[in-house]
């Protein structure tokens, strides 16, 4: 079984040989980077593991400065991949079966996923992985912003990773992955069918341009929506696990275009869709209430949301970090987020809140 405890970095004094890996979580906050020389001392045999976040949230509260997350247990194997940009850039769906072959699932029981690159670079290695067959191998994480300081945004073991992709495996004979996954949003109006696009780039909505389109609708919407919830527009992508949204991320005036957070798929429809903080707490404490309610073995959940949800909706990090949690939650709050379980993922959102643990199977 594995078991995580949390402390601040700067109350570590003591060493510790059974730990064995440390996620160091650096909130942007903090000016601290590379601890690894720092904490070497205290933890021998640990794999430490840095990341650089926009966020973190623990105990109902925003860290200002950086968190130990502390993983143990009897038997337990903690790997990590990397693959660079240099390799990935010319074909990342490709360099996705790569990374796959790189991962020994047969030792490994689920993990988590970084990724510096951008929304359709990302996207596509994701759907090279589950072409690969990654299909019993959860994995939770999501996008890592360039750090204020231009500093790198992952480490291992003192090493800075370059710009690129990155696995955290945890492995346990008899050890399962346990997750949850709430969207984060409500569809609000019709809609409308996607006629031409390629890559990330959506060219037309029903046969017209689509950032016409695009900007006369929204005219209209916000119109019908006076509280001022409207979060923005997106593409709605069907999948076994539901109907998942694709956030518009940027304009094109020159083509008259829109694009999107990764690929647009073959069947996508446009939509806007809103929310509102009572919505978005209400869907983060259901997450967590599922979780723990099919699991009581769990001892701690690590989760991924929002950082756009943490901008608007600002109490949402009190339900994440549900006071009534029988266990320890820290939520790491990232650009988009993503969920690999059962052979099919989640889009890179930008508004949902997703969650991992580890159970005896």
């Amino acid at each position: 079984m594995i078991t995580c405890s949390f402390c601040f970095a700067t109350d570590v004094h003591t060493k510790d040989q059974d730990c064995k890996l440390v996620l160091v979580l650096i909130p942007a906050l903090s000016p601290e980077v590379n601890l690894f020389a720092r904490l070497r001392p205290f933890f021998p045999d640990a794999l430490v593991y840095e990341l650089h976040l926009p966020a973190v949230a623990w105990e109902q509260t925003l860290i200002t400065v950086p968190l130990l997350a502390c993983f143990y247990g009897t038997g337990l194997e903690v790997n990590s991949y990397h693959l660079s940009y240099d390799y990935l850039e010319e074909n990342p769906y490709e360099r996705g079966f790569d990374l796959a072959s790189m991962i020994d699932r047969d030792q490994g029981s689920g993990g988590l996923f970084f990724s510096t690159l951008n929304y359709l670079e990302t996207d596509l290695l994701l759907n090279g992985l589950i072409a690969a067959g990654f299909d019993a191998f959860p994995l939770l994480g999501g996008m890592l912003p360039p750090t204020v300081s231009g500093d790198h945004a992952m480490y291992v073991n003192g090493r800075a990773l370059k710009k690129g992709v990155s696995i955290l495996s945890f492995g346990q004979a008899n050890l399962r992955a346990q997750t949850a996954f709430s969207q984060g949003f409500i569809p609000f109006g019709p809609s409308f069918r996607i006629t031409a696009a390629g890559g990330d780039e959506i060219l037309e909505i029903e046969h017209a341009p689509a950032l016409t389109f695009f900007k006369t609708l929204f005219e209209r919407v916000t119109k019908l929506d006076p509280r001022q919830l409207l979060l923005g527009a997106a593409i709605e992508v069907q999948s076994e696990n539901g109907t998942f949204c694709r956030k518009i991320i940027r304009t094109e005036e020159r083509r008259g275009s829109v694009f999107v957070a990764g690929e647009v798929p073959s069947g996508a429809t446009f939509r806007f869709f809103r929310g509102d903080v009572i919505d978005v707490s209400e869907q983060s404490r259901t997450c967590l209430r599922q979780l723990l309610s099919n699991h009581e073995e769990i001892t701690f959940i690590l989760a991924v949301s929002s950082q756009n949800r943490l901008n608007k909706f600002r109490e949402t990090v009190l339900s994440e970090s549900d006071p009534g949690a029988p266990v320890p939650v820290c939520c790491l709050y990232l650009p988009a987020q993503v969920l690999i379980r059962g052979g099919t993922r989640t889009t890179l959102n930008n508004l949902s809140f997703q969650c991992l643990s580890f159970t005896e199977c």
